[in-house]
């Protein structure tokens, strides 16, 4: 067993419990076994989380937040290289049809239990809650970025906008196991229509 420094063996039990959580969900979870896969003492896990319910909190928080992160970077390249709403939408138009693929449903699904671990535990509501805070922030700055260049309209509040479009997201659950496979392109049109309408300066 080989703690090495306490910040190694902090990562190394959350990448364990990530990775278990991942593969087993959160019922199986055993904080031996997370020790021995991360080699390190079993204390460190009350060192650094306090409990199995904090290391949990702790890896689904970086669950949260890893996935979120990819999804920010693509929407501060899209605002970077557009010149327009128009050229904003078509991308808006290309991104939405990624996002309803069917092959994004576990990474959904694995965001939706990972934020559900808030559920009936303060400790966790309150770590996963405040991710969840500063991942709005920074959509938010993108947005009224974006609203300074003319790109969006400006009439709407910057961070209701961040709400709207990260609940859709998350939301999209319900299509990913709807057992009927609904179409997913007239779904990204009803999508579409409502950014649109969101997003769009008055004419």
């Amino acid at each position: 067993m080989s703690d090495g420094r306490p910040a190694e063996g902090r990562e190394r039990l959350l990448a364990a419990a990530i990775r278990h959580l991942e593969t087993h969900g959160e019922a199986e979870l055993r904080v031996t076994e997370i020790a021995e896969e991360a080699d390190v003492a079993i204390g460190l896990i009350r060192h650094h989380f306090g409990s199995r319910d904090g290391l949990v909190a702790a890896a689904q928080q970086r669950r949260i937040e890893g996935v979120t992160r990819e999804d920010l970077a693509g929407m501060r390249a899209t605002l970077t290289e557009v010149a327009d709403n128009d050229a904003l939408m078509a991308r808006v138009t290309e991104l939405t049809r990624a996002v309803t693929d069917r092959r994004r449903a576990d990474v959904r699904l694995s965001r939706f239990a990972a934020i559900a671990t808030a559920h009936g535990r303060p400790e966790a509501r309150e770590t996963i809650g405040a991710t969840l805070g500063d991942l709005l922030d920074d959509l938010s700055v993108l947005i009224m970025e974006a609203q300074l260049r003319g790109l969006v309209r400006t009439d709407l509040d910057a961070r209701a906008v961040a709400t709207f479009l990260q609940a859709y997201s998350l939301g999209l659950i319900v299509h990913d196991l709807d057992p009927k496979d609904p179409d997913a392109g007239k779904l990204t049109d009803v999508i579409v229509t409502a950014v649109r309408a969101i997003l769009s300066p008055p004419a």
